[in-house]
């Protein structure tokens, strides 16, 4: 049975990890591009197998696994550096990825200089028609509400530790009297016993609601 094993790098990471499984003596297997609706954004994942770590694991109980390197989030314009220095087989992938989506590879060791494929509209893999585009934006714009949202819940939430930590209520109907003490007028100092003291403002006890 066939194992997949994903590893995300960042674009400054790639060529080390990929050098790293030429020299433990994996083999390049395919190179493939693809474009995230949600905010335009790429990404590239690049297969690798150990033919030798294969065989000796089938042996053993069948499975074998293969392994791919994920680089997320990668812009149109940034530059992405060519593996085939290590693994020239990939130049055809390389160039399908800069011809076809646009991206910018750089010292690729085969380079059709954008003429890889013969298409009628350019980079054809980067045009998104009006309603993946609407589709997009109302993501983000739902992305961006959940986010907000989860910012001032969090920010409500540590405002009202902020608000108990050190202060007693009024137990006259909770607070209603508006006067508050300082945890300094608990018993234990930080009002966590439960006890009580007399309130020299407003005759009422004081329990600490922290």
């Amino acid at each position: 049975m066939q194992k997949a094993i994903y590893t995300t790098v960042g674009i400054d990471e790639l060529l080390a990890h990929v050098q790293a499984l030429k020299g433990a003596g994996a083999r390049f297997v395919q190179m493939h591009a693809e474009r995230c609706v949600d905010d335009g954004s790429y990404r590239l994942v690049y297969t690798f197998i150990n033919v030798r770590a294969a065989q000796e694991q089938i042996a053993q109980d069948g499975n074998y696994a293969i392994e791919n390197l994920v680089v997320e989030g990668i812009d149109r314009y940034q530059e992405i550096p060519s593996i085939s220095s290590y693994y020239p087989a990939v130049f055809p992938f390389e160039n399908e990825a800069h011809d076809l989506f646009g991206l910018a590879i750089t010292d690729m060791q085969v380079d059709f200089n954008g003429f890889f494929y013969q298409v009628s509209t350019a980079e054809p893999m980067s045009v998104i028609t009006p309603e993946v585009k609407a589709a997009r934006e109302k993501a983000m714009k739902v992305r961006a509400a959940a986010e907000a949202k989860a910012r001032k819940a969090a920010a409500e939430k540590a405002a009202q530790g902020r608000s108990r930590e050190g202060r007693c209520r009024c137990c006259c109907g909770g607070g209603r009297c508006g006067r508050y003490r300082r945890s300094a007028r608990c018993c234990c100092g930080g009002g966590r016993c439960g006890r009580y003291r007399r309130s020299a403002r407003c005759g009422c006890r004081l329990r600490c609601s922290a």
